[in-house]
């Protein structure tokens, strides 16, 4: 059996800030497959999610002012046989749609919103102030006014897809993909270090959604915006948490942990001088630290598999060379 690459934790500023350099996407031998029909979360599609989430901070030529350098997005999607059908850029709200290429066993389609990458983008961030949606439902008005830049010309394109789709992005982009989720209907939202995006009432409505808000150990963007007294803030859809060691668990409303999936060693790469470094709490946000997480879990989980199918080869020839060598009664 090949062996798996790795995703190694990156403790620097340059995987906080500049995602978009990363060309080591999906970095798994083999890769699990994508699971469309997957019921309740899959942590293989997680995984394909969380790179295809961090991916779209990369930049292409056709993005006004950007000498691009390396493969293109859909140079990488090729890999594991996607293509990126519709890249929209307004101000600065980005979001592209996936499809997988024909033929394909089990079709998909993703649709993914880029994060915070300018200074637009921190006032759109800040602007917390809420928005009525709905009776009794409000939400962030910074998000809402970030998804309107793009979503006309996103619709028609969404109610034209047969397939099933997923809604996905990181930060911002985890954000935007619930609001989007809110006036079109996917398969499963999985959103990677997302803020808040409404109010009680929101997370009400879209209790009928597959949410799956993945929150990587100190993460503190996930806890933004704080509730005040203006806006109470409440998070939509259902936690899956990754603790410090790396184990993934889905966490019921009562705060107990549901549904874990095995972590594997986590290697970091060099420390170097603690100030030259983010804080922990930042760390924790960085996309890649997000893939990289779910990827050891996915390892130790096929190790786990491999080690018991061996343990039970095992029992099998000894249980042959015994009824071999002892007489029978």
């Amino acid at each position: 059996m090949t062996e798996s690459k790795r995703l190694e934790i990156d403790r620097s500023w340059k995987g906080l800030t500049r995602p978009g350099d990363a060309t080591d996407h999906f970095a798994m031998d083999p890769l699990p497959p994508f699971k469309p029909d997957a019921e309740g979360f899959h942590l293989g599609n997680a995984f394909w999610l969380s790179e295809i989430s961090r991916l779209i901070y990369r930049r292409n030529t056709e993005e006004a002012g950007v000498n691009a350098c390396g493969p293109s997005r859909n140079t990488i999607l090729a890999t594991v046989g996607l293509r990126e059908r519709l890249f929209l850029s307004r101000q600065e709200t980005q979001c592209a749609l996936l499809r997988t290429v024909h033929p394909s066993p089990h079709p998909f389609a993703v649709l993914v919103f880029r994060g915070t990458t300018g200074l637009r983008n921190w006032f759109l961030d800040i602007d917390v102030r809420p928005e009525r949606i709905a009776p009794r439902t409000v939400a962030h008005r910074g998000f809402m006014e970030a998804l309107g830049q793009v979503w006309h010309s996103l619709k028609p394109h969404l109610e034209q897809l047969t397939e099933p789709l997923f809604m996905t992005g990181h930060s911002m982009g985890g954000a935007l993909a619930q609001l989007a989720a809110w006036h079109h209907s996917p398969r499963a939202v999985y959103s990677f270090g997302a803020p808040r995006v409404g109010d009680a009432g929101f997370a009400r409505h879209m209790a009928s959604i597959p949410i799956y808000r993945l929150v990587n150990g100190r993460d503190v963007v996930p806890d933004l915006p704080p509730s005040t007294r203006l806006f109470s803030f409440s998070a939509a859809g259902r936690l899956v948490h990754i603790d410090r060691k790396g184990r993934i668990c889905e966490i019921e409303s009562n705060g107990e942990p549901a549904n874990c999936f095995e972590s594997g060693r986590l290697s970091m790469s060099a420390l170097g001088e603690r100030w030259s470094n983010p804080p922990g709490f930042l760390v924790d946000h960085a996309p890649i630290n997000y893939s990289a997480r779910i990827q050891k879990s996915l390892q130790a989980g096929r190790t786990s598999r491999m080690t018991s199918d061996q343990t039970t080869t095992t029992d099998m020839k000894r249980d042959r060379l015994r009824s071999a060598v002892l007489p029978t009664r």
